[in-house]
């Protein structure tokens, strides 16, 4: 059953990133680092949760958390320039 939030999520992530207007305006937190922060938390819990080959899990949730921390630190040091892209692309 995970396999398939997986694939959704991935995809979801795909669109995003690729810039389908749509996504970016029904998920709003998705622009900012700090909800693609949140969602990789998210697939990091989901990874712990599952904890099927624990040796690629740990690798796996180690990649995620980095990323979440730097996905905050970004967003906390580039919020005004962060709020002005966003303003720009949602428009």
């Amino acid at each position: 059953m995970l396999t398939f939030y997986y694939l959704f999520f991935a995809f979801y992530i795909i669109g995003f990133e690729l810039g389908i207007k749509r996504l970016k305006l029904k998920f709003y937190l998705m622009n900012f680092g700090w909800g693609k922060a949140a969602m990789n938390l998210f697939l990091g819990s989901l990874i712990v949760s599952s904890w099927v080959v624990p040796v690629i899990d740990v690798i796996v949730l180690i990649f995620f958390f980095l990323v979440f921390s730097l996905q905050v630190t970004c967003s906390i040091l580039f919020r005004a320039e962060e709020r002005e892209r966003i303003d720009t692309e949602v428009r």
